[in-house]
């Protein structure tokens, strides 16, 4: 136990996720990051995101990450080159590490924190949340370390925990008021990322249309027309719509070479 005035520890005896929303709510700062225990900020790294927040005003900053494995095994260097309005980049099936973030407190309370009924991916849901209200902005500083366990120190099966939850999260941020001009928005000026958002609605209404929703599912090819627009002639949306080819699918690729790598067996 520490010492420091500054530090606050409380006992939630509950989930991380709770627990997280209830040490944002107790905070007294305009901004608030969310750090594991495996994982580490390195020197300077709030000053740096807490001054990029404060010059753009944005909700979100993230900063560059190395990643590394159980053994401490340097894998790669992360840096997510965003900028203003991704809802589409994260429902397309980005990702923006928490560990690396701060987020705007108020911003956070303002759309309910990390939502506990999304347990497998709220930190997805939480930046479609706020990606709804306001742009995004990184830094190129390597702010943190993170444990990326893929071999004999993997415990939990994320891969199905985002298949779970992915639904949910996505029907969440497309009945959010606006979602369809904050959508168009964020693909502007980019025929690939356009088809890969109009798969989003492609997967929506066939999944409500399965489910018997015959009106969401209208919705939602209106929607994706909408979105589509003339592009739709275009090979380079049609290439969105079916294949993705952005930042985490080629981080995945490079993670598994690195595990095959150190951990062979483990794959086996």
């Amino acid at each position: 136990m520490t010492g420091s005035s500054r530090i606050k520890v409380i006992n939630s005896y509950s989930n991380l996720n709770y627990a997280s929303n209830k040490g944002a709510k107790i905070a007294s700062g305009k901004y608030i990051n969310f750090l594991h225990d495996d994982d580490y900020l390195l020197p300077g790294a709030l000053k740096a995101l807490v001054n990029e927040g404060e010059s753009t005003g944005n909700y979100w900053i993230c900063g560059a990450y190395n990643l590394i494995d159980d053994d401490g095994n340097f894998i790669s260097s992360i840096r997510p080159q965003i900028k203003g309005n991704i809802l589409a980049l994260l429902l397309g099936g980005e990702c923006i590490h928490l560990i690396s973030s701060v987020i705007n407190r108020e911003a956070f309370l303002q759309v309910g924190g990390f939502d506990l009924q999304i347990p497998g991916r709220p930190d997805l849901d939480l930046e479609c949340q706020l990606a709804l209200l306001s742009d995004f902005q990184s830094i190129d500083q390597v702010v943190a370390t993170v444990r990326l366990s893929g071999g004999k120190g993997a415990s939990h099966n994320w891969m199905s925990s985002i298949k779970q939850d992915h639904r949910a999260m996505r029907e969440k941020a497309l009945n959010s008021i606006g979602a369809l001009a904050r959508m168009r928005n964020s693909v502007e000026g980019d025929i690939f990322l356009r088809g890969r958002a109009s798969r989003s609605y492609l997967f929506s209404a066939v999944l409500n249309l399965l489910d018997g929703h015959f009106i969401v599912a209208s919705r939602r090819l209106v929607s994706l027309l909408r979105l589509a627009s003339y592009y739709i002639v275009l090979p380079k949306f049609w290439r969105g719509l079916f294949f993705q080819d952005h930042w985490n699918n080629v981080q995945k690729i490079q993670h598994e070479q690195h595990f095959n790598t150190h951990f062979p067996s483990e794959g086996a």
